[in-house]
Parts: structure tokens; C-alpha cells; sequence
């Protein structure tokens, strides 16, 4: 808790072999109010292990069997301001998807990724958090999901991760991204360059070539052309 997530800090502290008081460890154990795992720990999930910059502790709240099961898990990522078509899309997919005993992993991003979160219900799911202080806030917004787990590498609220960070893992848990909407200015690239580099699934629905967007970008530069569920889990 002392660098709150800051991995960079954390890393520094780690090599120089800094000594931490035993009456601070003690504090700090104290003040911890949810479960957390480290990345020595057995039951940390293995598919974090060779990421980029693999988070060091994981605080959670939930069933933490989760992340290391069999299930195949997904990401259905997007832009911030969908369109009409965008969100039925999302809550297409969503309910679909779930119906076939995947795993969903989500953060807590408007747009396209706010309508999967509003469409869980009480299907498996994953929610990634920039600080776990902010997990109750998030179910009492959405009391009608159920979240399997949420994490976050980050207690407290002490330092400002960007949305990549997450990104990095998501895309670690993932089996694959479905990009369901993009504009020029969104952060749709950010999750498709990391799961290009962790190896992923990435599925693309095309977009109407009057419309800027980056989908149909990425499926020219090697992402999978999908229209339905049967496309995505058929290439899992």
C-alpha cells in the first residue's frame, strides 16, 4: 500500500532492497480490508505472469478461483460514445456470449463497455478497477450485476492509473478482444496493440465505410471479421 499500485515505484523498492519496518508491515495488514495476492503467491493468475509489468499484488473482492479456471474469457471493448447500433450490438453479444459459459472481463469505462456491465446480470464476470475503494460505489450503481471478482493492483486512490494500465490486464486474462465500435479518437488501439503482443484473439464487426471509425482498420491489418457469436467462439 505504500506505492498504492505505482508499479514503476514499486520496482525501484523491490532492486534496491528497501527494509520496511515490521511495525509498518503490521499497519499496513491492518488497514486492508479485502483479500489480496501477490505475484508469488500460488493462486496468482499465471496469465498475468509474462505480461507487460505484471502487477505485483492484486487486491479483490470475490471468487478468486475465477481467474485462474478453464473458462474461456472475453473483452467487449469499444468506444465511449456509441451509437444506437453500437449499444445493441454490445447487449447482443453480451447476453449471447454469456449464454455459452464464457467469462466477461470489463472495467468500469463508459460506452460500450458501460452497456456489457449493465447486461451481466449474474453471468461469470470479471471487473478490472483502477482502485478497489471504488468497488462498492460501482455495485451500488449497477445493482442488478453480480461480478464474479473485481481487482485492481491499486487500494486506495492515491495514484492516477490510465485506462492502459488496465488494458494491460485485461488483455493478460483475456482469451480475446471483440471490438464492437471505434472512433478516430478512442482507445480501442491501445487494447488491440496489447493483445497483439499477448498473443490474443482479436474480433472486429465492420463498420460502414461513411463512418470514421478504426474497425475496419484493424481488420486489414489482421484482426478476424466477425458478425455474430457463432464467428467468435468458433475461433476460440
Amino acid at each position: 500500500m505504500k506505492y498504492d499500485g505505482d508499479w514503476l515505484k514499486i520496482y525501484q523498492t523491490l532492486e534496491t532492497k528497501e527494509k520496511i519496518a515490521y511495525e509498518d508491515l503490521i499497519d499496513i495488514e491492518t488497514k486492508i480490508t479485502c483479500h489480496y495476492v501477490t505475484i508469488i503467491d500460488s493462486e496468482y493468475p499465471k496469465s498475468l505472469c509474462n505480461i507487460y509489468r505484471p502487477p505485483f499484488v492484486l487486491f479483490y473482492v470475490g471468487n478468486l478461483a475465477v481467474l485462474n479456471d478453464q473458462r474461456h474469457k472475453l473483452a467487449i471493448c469499444g468506444t465511449t460514445v456509441p451509437n444506437k447500433r453500437g449499444l445493441v450490438t454490445a447487449k447482443m453479444l453480451t447476453k449471447k456470449i454469456l449464454k455459452q459459459k464464457i467469462t466477461l472481463i470489463v472495467t468500469s469505462e463508459a460506452g460500450v463497455n458501460e452497456c456489457v456491465v449493465k447486461n451481466l446480470g449474474n453471468g461469470s464476470s470479471i471487473l478490472i478497477l483502477k482502485n478497489l475503494n471504488d468497488y462498492k460505489q460501482i455495485t451500488k450503481q449497477y445493482p442488478n450485476t453480480k461480478f464474479q471478482i473485481i481487482i485492481s493492483e491499486a487500494y486506495q486512490n492515491s495514484v492516477n492509473k490510465s485506462q492502459y494500465e488496465l488494458y494491460r490486464i485485461m488483455s493478460g486474462l483475456m482469451d480475446g478482444v471483440v471490438i464492437v465500435q471505434s472512433t478516430l479518437d478512442d482507445e480501442t488501439h491501445r487494447i488491440v496493440t496489447l493483445a497483439k503482443h499477448d498473443g490474443k484473439e482479436v474480433f472486429c464487426f465492420p463498420a460502414q465505410i461513411t463512418v470514421a471509425n478504426k474497425n475496419n482498420g484493424f481488420i486489414k491489418n489482421g484482426a478476424q471479421l466477425v458478425e455474430n457469436v457463432d464467428d467468435i467462439c468458433g475461433k476460440l
